[in-house]
């Protein structure tokens, strides 16, 4: 269950970071996927708060999976401050060096580095951090204020010449004040002093060697013939009888550059950049499931791959469900858990058990095993499928599709992962199925598409 932080960030006192023409918020996810196999997801998910942007209003709020008692970071004492200290500097080594590990594979992911580097900044850790709970949250990740040095901002600075020399007791103001007093004002007009000594005020003739003498010296009535063809040739290349030839290569020039932008940072670019990151992710992912598989000890329950888009298909219609015509994502799976489907469309709305029907036609039409009080309401002899569907056009956009394990209901905790598999149905386009799987210690399972 996501909650509100106390926090909303207006967008025209920041700056939001952006990586390859590509703002921070839009590539949360997939810096977290890729990197969550290195660093703990759940600790990244939890740390980096998830925005929220009203374009109308021109603000961002920020919400949290993590619960319980919610403390601002001002509001703690010494001891308190230094593990968190601690604790950021942990996050901030580890995401840069699982960055940089992946960037330089080279699987075209070079973006990364710099986009996680991004995100490891803030305007104010006494306002933008916050405890929920044991979990430690960072809203206004990936902002700094306008016209500010963005190096002051970062969460964890390690140049001890830098005014904020690192997260230790103490605000920005405080450390900036003490630099300035460790430092005399004259060290700020020693460069300006010793550099008004080398201004030479008369003007620079430059020498003229013999030759040129030489030269200028000669009778203009009898010319010297090699002298004569050298300023011919002089004449011939002088770039004023070019000017318009320069001018056309200039204008062609310009407009090479103008259609490489065009091309790199419009929609098409992007999308065509995505699309190519995506399809890179989900061969990753693959190579990773199968090494997975080798690894770990069968799942809980089995028959996982006797789930197909025409069991399910037959499952929903039992139930009285249809596919969507334009837009359908199922859940399936077949331990005795309670799992939950999620979906957040483009525009932030949220469908799930909480909040079954958006205001685009998305519907849930079937909560599968859910817990009424201390039971799960299991029908024996029957998969679990939960079903979320558009039938009128869906909104075009990128898509977060949740998975959640609610509750365990009668398999024991101890248990290793629960599988499950995701079937997204297009209108018009072949069934795409995605296997993934969740646990005790890892309950939540995030996956990012474009639609259409």
């Amino acid at each position: 269950m996501m909650i509100k932080l106390p926090i909303t960030t207006q967008k025209k006192d920041v700056e939001i970071k952006s990586v390859n023409g590509q703002s921070v918020f839009d590539l949360r996810e997939q810096i977290l996927t890729i990197i969550g196999r290195d660093v703990d997801p759940v600790l990244l998910r939890d740390f980096f708060a998830e925005p929220v942007v009203n374009e109308v209003k021109g603000e961002v709020s920020w919400y949290t999976q993590a619960s319980g008692p919610l403390r601002p970071f001002s509001d703690l004492d010494g001891d308190e401050r230094e593990r968190v200290h601690q604790t950021l500097r942990k996050i901030d080594g580890e995401l840069k060096a699982s960055a940089d590990k992946v960037a330089k594979a080279g699987f075209q992911l070079g973006w990364l580095s710099d986009a996680a580097r991004a995100m490891l900044s803030a305007p104010d850790l006494d306002k933008s951090l916050f405890i929920v709970g044991t979990t430690l949250v960072l809203t206004e990740w990936g902002c700094v204020p306008f016209g500010s040095n963005p190096s002051l901002h970062q969460i964890v600075v390690s140049d001890k010449s830098s005014p904020k020399t690192s997260v230790k007791d103490g605000g920005i103001e405080e450390q900036f004040v003490a630099q300035l007093q460790a430092e005399p004002t004259v060290r700020i007009i020693e460069p300006i002093e010793e550099a008004i000594p080398d201004l030479d005020p008369e003007p620079i003739v430059p020498q003229e060697t013999e030759p040129m003498q030489g030269l200028l010296t000669e009778p203009i009535a009898e010319p010297d013939p090699e002298l004569t063809l050298a300023a011919s040739d002089q004449r011939f290349f002088n770039w004023r009888d070019h000017i318009s030839s320069l001018i056309c290569l200039l204008l062609l020039l310009l407009l090479i550059i103008g259609v490489f932008l065009n091309y790199r940072y419009s929609d098409t670019g992007r999308v065509a950049a995505i699309q190519m990151a995506d399809t890179r992710i989900e061969q990753l992912w693959g190579a990773i499931s199968q090494r997975a598989q080798q690894c770990q000890p069968p799942a809980v329950v089995p028959g996982l791959d006797q789930i197909t888009p025409e069991e399910v298909q037959r499952g929903l219609q039992q139930g009285g469900v249809n596919i969507g015509k334009s837009l359908n994502v199922s859940l399936a799976w077949s331990a005795p858990v309670d799992l939950d489907l999620a979906v957040f469309e483009p525009g932030g709305s949220r469908i799930n058990f909480e909040n079954p029907i958006s205001g685009t036609s998305g519907k849930l039409d079937i909560d599968a095993n859910r817990k009424a009080g201390s039971t799960c309401q299991i029908v024996q002899g029957r998969k679990p499928v939960e079903n979320i569907s558009w039938d009128k056009p869906a909104p075009s956009g990128v898509y977060k599709i949740a998975v959640n394990l609610f509750s365990l209901c009668a398999v024991p905790s101890t248990a290793n992962v629960i599988p499950f598999k995701l079937i997204i149905t297009r209108a018009g386009q072949p069934a795409k199925e995605i296997s993934g799987e969740v646990s005790a210690s890892a309950p939540t399972f995030s996956y990012g598409m474009d639609f259409p």
